[in-house]
């Protein structure tokens, strides 16, 4: 297992189990690479989703519905607590220096902030994350109360192109919208 942007280095046999930056997904899906593992770091940050601070969180919260869709085996994160400046040459403060010294965006070095008595503060992009997580187990649960196609219809009937980790709903709304009628769906299916 180890991260990975190339498909030519799976192709030959180098890694066994991929785990793919976002930006690079799209032969790995059209290969049926499977397990496939993804993960956002630093690097992604046109386009694709990401937890960056000057990136609104339904770009955040839309990795989940992408990890479902594409029955993405697991998600690698970068990034809980680097509270230090790029090669771990200082200690950073992270109310103060959000970007590793200037090494990478705003965000991506921590999730988490320090708190009293070792206690952690969420970020909000952390909440966010989570929440991108309960929809995905959410659209999981759908499924196995109905079927895949039942939940995917769901998922793009309100949005007029297919999504796929480069296009994709980009409002606050939608992701809420879609979280209430998958909400909806399952109560139905529990009180039958």
């Amino acid at each position: 297992m180890d991260a990975l942007s190339s498909y030519d280095f799976y192709q030959q046999g180098i890694c066994e189990n991929p785990i793919v930056s976002t930006n690079h997904v799209t032969p790995f899906i059209e290969n049926h690479v499977s397990p496939l593992w993804v993960y956002y770091c630093c690097s992604q940050g046109d386009k694709v989703s990401n937890r960056f601070m000057a990136m609104p969180s339904a770009r955040n919260r839309i990795i989940g519905i992408q990890l479902y869709k594409y029955d993405v085996a697991g998600f690698l994160h970068w990034g809980l607590n680097f509270y230090n400046s790029q090669y771990s040459l200082r200690h950073i403060n992270p109310y103060e220096t959000t970007d590793a010294d200037m090494a990478f965006p705003s965000g991506d070095a921590f999730a988490i902030y320090p708190g009293k008595n070792g206690i952690p503060y969420e970020s909000i992009r952390l909440v966010v994350f989570y929440e991108a997580i309960n929809d995905l187990r959410a659209l999981q649960l759908l499924e196995f109360m109905s079927d895949k196609n039942y939940v995917m219809a769901l998922i793009e009937e309100d949005y007029s192109e297919e999504i796929t980790f480069f296009s994709y709903p980009k409002s606050a709304q939608y992701l809420l919208n879609l979280r209430q009628k998958v909400n909806k769906e399952i109560k139905k299916r529990l009180k039958s």
